[in-house]
């Protein structure tokens, strides 16, 4: 189990303190709470995207003009030049009737059924819900990647699976790394209020993400048990980002991400600027990274307010927001017991969820703070 990394915590759980206000506390020159602004109303595009998006999303998903051809197509190309019984369903086809599956957030019975009816009038076979299981699980093994040496010889077989989107673009992402968890346990209340039954504790999964702050796009993620620590995956999470070919411009994360190995690698190392807080009794040294060093002298000489706004750290929040995004459109419960039955349930979510966002920032063309991310 990873020990929890109590150095990188703030010392105090009241209020966010730099060393600056940790040396003025209690004395006149403590400067009184300032109110917290009202939020940014969304401008006419953003509204416009957030009524669309799933409308268009779902639309292009379920044109069966579109897909049939590709099903068709594939099928084809596995078949070609195989030796013994030929395959019934494409590969296109599988990951097609998952993503709806994972859209309505059903179960294999209902989509199977569904479908065996409505493709059937195509002329396309429909596999069974048996079958459409299995060749989803084949499918997931297939996309299973494992983390790096490094990780592995820590962590062992707690990291189940490393992804990356394939959604790349030409513009520098701003990127903000946090973790989250996701409930083995499901329990309906009406059944715990009637019967006085407990939920059976199944633990949680511990999703990694590395996003971009603009779209909320999760760019690379890490799906883990509750042992593996948040430091250590940072590293690894922008190294599959940038092996994906994303380009990244800023990295923003809090005290938990602030090793000085973070810092090496981002700022000595890839040449990324990297945005984190500190704790409240940190020296202002460079420990092995100029960048480092800079960071913590300003954090050590400004009040905590002042230093979010000059620092720009008011931006990290926006990662969070990805958490709440994904946790809006599925259940926060994971629902599937097997091992890879979790991954695949997981990582269909997230293909949804950024399908989602590249669409929804395909429809708005530039957010609020004037970035462009068509």
């Amino acid at each position: 189990m990873a020990k929890r990394n109590n150095a990188q915590r703030n010392l105090n759980t009241a209020k966010r303190m730099t060393p600056y206000d940790a040396k003025i506390a209690g004395t006149f020159a403590e400067k009184p709470k300032t109110p917290k602004k009202e939020p940014r109303k969304p401008t006419a595009n953003e509204m416009k995207a957030n009524n669309n998006t799933m409308l268009e999303l779902t639309r292009r998903i379920g044109n069966l003009r579109i897909w049939k051809p590709v099903f068709e197509k594939n099928l084809k190309e596995m078949n070609e030049g195989k030796v013994g019984r030929p395959y019934e369903y494409s590969d296109a086809l599988i990951i097609w009737m998952m993503t709806v599956l994972t859209a309505v957030d059903g179960k294999f019975d209902t989509v199977a059924g569904l479908f065996q009816s409505i493709l059937k009038c195509l002329g396309i076979k429909a596999p069974s819900p048996t079958r459409l299981l299995e060749r989803a699980n084949i499918l997931t093994a297939e996309y299973i990647a494992e983390p790096d040496k490094e990780l592995s010889e820590r962590y062992g077989t707690h990291i189940h699976t490393i992804g990356v989107s394939s959604n790349v673009q030409d513009r520098c992402r701003r990127t903000g790394i946090d973790s989250s968890g996701l409930a083995l346990s499901s329990m309906n209340r009406w059944r715990g209020k009637k019967w006085k039954t407990e939920v059976k504790d199944r633990g949680w999964l511990h999703l990694h993400v590395l996003s971009d702050v603009d779209t909320g796009e999760f760019l690379a993620y890490a799906i883990t048990d509750e042992s593996v620590g948040d430091a250590p995956m940072l590293k690894c999470l922008v190294e599959k980002a940038l092996e994906g070919c994303h380009k990244i411009e800023v990295v923003y994360a809090d005290g938990a991400y602030s090793s000085d190995e973070n810092w090496i690698y981002l700022c000595s190392e890839k040449k990324i600027r990297f945005v984190t807080s500190f704790k409240v009794n940190t020296a202002p040294r460079n420990n092995g990274c100029l960048a480092r060093g800079e960071a913590a002298r300003l954090w050590c000489s400004l009040p905590y307010d002042e230093w979010v706004k000059v620092s720009g750290y008011g931006t990290r929040w926006k990662c969070e927001c990805g958490f709440s995004d994904f946790k809006r459109l599925f259940p926060e419960v994971v629902t599937a017991r097997s091992l890879i039955g979790m991954i695949r349930q997981v990582m269909c979510r997230i293909d949804f969820h950024n399908m989602y966002k590249e669409t929804r920032a395909r429809i708005m063309g530039t957010t609020g703070n004037g970035i462009v991310v068509a």
